[in-house]
């Protein structure tokens, strides 16, 4: 089975049935019979029935690209708090220590947020094959990871970019270099290798 993208702002659904369209890839971008089209990005497509107000919160996180451990702290460092690439700095570090920090390097300090316990679960459920696999809110990708071992297919959701960018690389088996906070605007390079 291979999943095949929907136009979230044409489908209509009565009692009886959904209409849906399915949307034809031509390059890096999602076109519908209605007109619409949305982007590819990295191999991750945007689709939302109203792309432009979340493209237009999210263009930081779109838009940038892999730099340097030391020219991203750079780039934090000079700015306020609130800024948005320093959002997206400090979100990745909470989240690729929380779901992938068993395989950080170095490993983080303290505490993972109980994800061994989920992984655990879904490990001993993989056992059973299922033919889809969805997760919603799936971050940086670490249960999207492991789902796939007991489904033919897996769909990570997010409605963080940044987040759904390194998720897709993790879960390819690449490997993801990011900052760890350490406290205030203290960085420390770590990685993590994917599955």
């Amino acid at each position: 089975m291979n999943l095949s993208p929907i136009c979230p702002a044409c489908r209509t659904w009565s009692e009886e049935r959904i209409d849906l369209k399915t949307l034809e890839r031509l390059g890096d971008v999602l076109m519908c019979e209605c007109g619409r089209s949305y982007p590819v990005i990295d191999g991750v497509p945007i689709l939302m029935a109203n792309a432009a107000t979340f493209l237009k919160n999210e263009i930081v996180n779109i838009v940038e690209r892999d730099v340097g451990m030391e020219v991203q702290a750079l780039l934090v460092e000079g700015g306020p708090d609130d800024a948005a690439y320093a959002k997206l700095v400090e979100h990745l570090s909470i989240y690729l220590d929380a779901q992938w920090g068993d395989r950080a390097e170095p490993e983080p300090d303290g505490v993972r947020w109980g994800m061994e316990a989920l992984i655990a679960k879904i490990r001993q459920r993989s056992g059973e094959r299922v033919r889809m696999a969805v997760e919603l809110g799936c971050s940086v990708g670490r249960v999207v990871a492991e789902l796939a071992h007991g489904a033919d297919e897996v769909v990570g959701v997010d409605l963080h970019f940044g987040s759904l960018r390194r998720a897709r690389k993790l879960v390819a088996g690449e490997r993801v270099a990011y900052n760890r906070r350490v406290v205030g605007r203290a960085y420390r390079a770590a990685s993590v290798m994917g599955e």
